[in-house]
């Protein structure tokens, strides 16, 4: 209802009403220029523009194949608490801060598609000086606005600058998140709390424990012993991941009783086996002791984050792990004892792994190459596009390990056409010696058996 002294929350202010006041306001946001009278109902289209530029940017260059809801939460609450607050002030047209609330809200369509799209082309995972490049440019335009509209930058206006480069850098965005979103971290406060020397300082007797429920090796036959490694504890989906596949060699490869898997969830957090790169060593270790190196051969699955530097991300919240490095794993292969590997690894720039890895006895197989980031390692996603595609729609469907790769290097070509994104290119190292043996492994458990349901 349209009251005294109060405009219709639905019209413009000026003739051509909302939708006249929306275009020339979204022009003057692009050269930092005077904005127009938007009125309230001009003023709520500006903000449903800047939750449309999130939405849609994100839609577009999101590499989950559709809207990360991680992504857009923080950005939507922003600009509609920005829209809100224009609201409340354009009631009052004589509020000078009208005018400096609608430039900020004018020039956040513009600022958004950069920031977004630009964080999507590097497919997920920019570098780190984007990030800071985006701060340094929002307080530019803040200051400019600031300074065009009053005339001056004071002491207050400086302040609120660096309050808003500090929150940038420590507010927690988990504030700005819709509730179940982490469904998988509820109670994050306790599990921070964590006594990390009780748990670090029990690892060494629970991995022997582990390793000393294994199955002794069959003399005379060619066993198959499996390593699951899911470093970064905080992202779920690297341990629903090494679980999967653990399940299905166990079922498919024979591993039952001659497997483990290193990467305690938040529950069991004291209590379980974590992914560090020293119990990697000790388990390989451990298994090495167990196997005969000139019969049986170990499969070792890895699942994290990765960088361009060879190593793989290992956390475990407020644990103080360290990243484990191509050179460091490669070593604790050699001191096991271990010959034959098959080593797979879902990460971004995976790739970089086998220059250190790769030997006639060794496969390597890798999510991304060297240079390229791999997909599916968000909060929603059920599995990593890598391990989706060989583990459960290749090795699970009866193909052997080989042919296994080939289905998923070509599956995720195509998912990563249709999604528009950059190519992880998917790498396979394949030792000689290894695909001899692999052949008669595979002969001798029947790979193209009746496949496992996933």
């Amino acid at each position: 209802m349209t009251g005294p002294g109060k405009p219709d929350a639905l019209a413009g202010a000026g003739p051509g009403g909302p939708l006249r006041a929306l275009g020339a306001n979204l022009l003057a946001g692009l050269r930092l220029g005077e904005p127009a009278r938007a009125g309230p109902g001009g003023t709520a289209l500006l903000a449903a523009v800047c939750i449309a530029v999130i939405v849609l940017s994100d839609l577009r260059f999101s590499t989950e194949l559709g809207l990360d809801r991680l992504g857009i939460t923080s950005w939507v609450a922003l600009a509609g608490l920005a829209g809100f607050a224009a609201l409340l002030v354009e009631w009052n047209e004589s509020d000078p801060s009208s005018g400096y609330l609608l430039r900020l809200l004018a020039t956040a369509p513009w600022y958004l598609f950069v920031a977004l799209a630009g964080t999507r082309l590097w497919g997920g995972a920019p570098p780190a000086w984007w990030n800071d490049a985006l701060i340094v440019i929002a307080v530019i335009l803040v200051a400019v606005i600031t300074w065009r509209t009053f005339g001056r930058l004071g002491v207050t206006s400086l302040a609120v600058l660096a309050a808003a480069v500090l929150a940038a850098y420590l507010l927690p965005l988990t504030w700005f998140y819709p509730p179940g979103v982490f469904a998988d971290y509820s109670g994050q406060a306790e599990r921070l709390q964590v006594d990390a020397e009780y748990v670090l300082r029990r690892q060494p007797a629970a991995v022997a424990g582990a390793i000393g429920a294994l199955k002794p090796q069959r003399a005379g036959e060619a066993d198959l012993y499996f390593i699951g490694f899911a470093g970064a504890a905080d992202e779920a989906v690297f341990l629903r991941d090494v679980v999967f596949v653990r399940e299905l060699v166990d079922e498919r490869f024979g591993t039952a009783g001659r497997s483990l898997v290193l990467g305690a969830a938040a529950g069991n957090l004291e209590t379980g086996l974590i992914a560090s790169r020293h119990n990697l060593a000790d388990a390989l270790a451990g298994i090495g002791g167990l196997i005969d190196p000139n019969e049986d051969s170990v499969l070792l699955y890895l699942a994290s984050h990765g960088s361009e530097d060879a190593a793989l991300q290992v956390s475990a919240w407020s644990l103080p792990l360290e990243q484990l490095q191509a050179g460091q794993l490669r070593r604790a292969l050699d001191a096991s004892g271990v010959r034959w590997r098959i080593i797979v690894i879902s990460a971004c720039y995976s790739g970089s792994f086998i220059d250190a890895l790769a030997n006639e006895q060794t496969i390597v197989l890798t999510a991304a190459s060297a240079t390229t980031t791999s997909f599916g390692c968000g909060a929603e996603s059920e599995m990593t596009w890598f391990a989706d595609a060989f583990f459960r729609q290749g090795l699970a469907k009866g193909l052997g390990v080989i042919a296994a790769f080939e289905h998923a290097r070509d599956t995720i070509a195509q998912r990563e056409r249709e999604a528009g994104i950059t190519a992880s290119e998917p790498q396979m190292w394949v030792g000689k010696a290894m695909q001899e043996r692999l052949q008669e492994f595979e002969a001798a458990v029947g790979h193209i058996a009746e496949p496992v349901e996933p």
